[in-house]
């Protein structure tokens, strides 16, 4: 988390995407992940990594946040 903290996404996604190589079903692995496309304005890499959560943790409460970022991301807001 403290790359994502320090405002370096994409060292934080690199991070993110070898734990997952690891760990592919780990939730926290992939809320990271997702929080960190959304940071970076990868929509494509967001939404993959959303479904992925998804698939893993359906009743995640990131989820509801990760989508309203998602969707706001493709409006252009």
């Amino acid at each position: 988390m403290v790359n994502l903290d320090a405002g370096h996404f994409d060292v934080a996604e690199k991070w993110y995407r070898a734990a997952m190589k690891m760990k592919p079903d780990d939730v926290m692995v992939l809320s990271g992940l997702c929080a960190a496309t959304l940071q970076k304005g990868d929509a494509k890499g967001a939404e993959d990594a959303i479904a992925k959560l998804e698939k893993v943790d359906p009743s995640s409460q990131d989820l509801p946040q990760f989508r309203e970022k998602l969707a706001s991301l493709k409006s252009g807001k």
